[in-house]
């Protein structure tokens, strides 16, 4: 059975696992140009597609209980922090995905970690949530496409920050994915790289992430299995954040 361009309702989720809040971040047209033109970046990749041993390291800083208040928005050094919680919070989601029937384990670590790792407020827990179930109930599930690439997710932009407690930014998603059904056969794909806005703040001394918009106005559409891992890592160094001098990111 082939596959056909992704127009399932549950298609939507898990692109960011985001709160219905339109970016704020600006439009970066002509590097999503560049991004389109280039060709797309190979590296060597460990668990999850991400570039040996990078992502589990960052993971691992978030993992960590601080042991003092997190520094400020106003401090870069928060600027890690909530890489490592967007990382962390990222692959957990993918692999909730790839088995939706999680949802159905009342003592799963991975969703106590990961309702531990947004804001109480924050509405995108529940709504993965239930969206799991959906996907348990239509025997459905995500996996990645045939090349092995399923989703990556960076952070390329950051806002400047208005308070000592909330940290904006942008963010480059890479996502080639398809959705199966019970017979394992493939219902839909959804190829993409998708520029979202995302927030964090500062909650008792700790950065905890809110979640990513589902504003995705600013998508560009993929061939399926072309997706490469790096390839928005790439494309945060062309922004410029980190790596370029000042004036050199994404244009008004």
């Amino acid at each position: 059975m082939g596959s056909r361009p992704v127009t399932h309702p549950n298609a939507l989720h898990g692109h960011g696992e985001g709160p219905p809040r339109p970016g704020r971040a600006k439009h970066i047209l002509g590097l999503l140009a560049l991004a389109t033109a280039a060709p797309l970046v190979t590296a060597c990749s460990g668990p999850g597609n991400e570039p040996d041993a990078a992502r589990p390291e960052r993971q691992a800083e978030a993992a960590v209980s601080p042991s003092t208040t997190a520094p400020p928005a106003t401090d870069e050094a928060s600027h890690a922090e909530v890489v490592a919680l967007v990382d962390e919070a990222t692959s957990l989601a993918d692999g909730f995905w790839r088995d939706p029937s999680v949802v159905d384990d009342p003592n799963s670590p991975d969703l106590a970690r990961y309702r531990q790792l947004y804001t109480d407020d924050s509405p995108t827990p529940p709504a993965v949530e239930a969206g799991l179930r959906t996907m348990v109930q239509e025997g459905e599930r995500y996996q990645p496409a045939a090349n092995g690439f399923m989703r990556e997710v960076e952070i390329y932009q950051w806002s400047p920050a208005t308070d000592e407690d909330t940290l904006r930014f942008d963010t480059c998603s890479l996502i080639d994915r398809q959705l199966v059904g019970a017979d394992g056969a493939v219902i839909s794909t959804e190829s993409r790289l998708l520029f979202v806005g995302g927030e964090a703040h500062r909650v008792g001394g700790v950065w905890r992430f809110y979640g990513l918009s589902n504003d995705m106005s600013r998508t560009v559409p993929l061939t399926p299995g072309a997706a490469r891992s790096g390839t928005c890592q790439s494309f945060v160094s062309a922004a410029g954040q980190p790596g370029l001098p000042p004036g050199e990111g994404p244009p008004a």
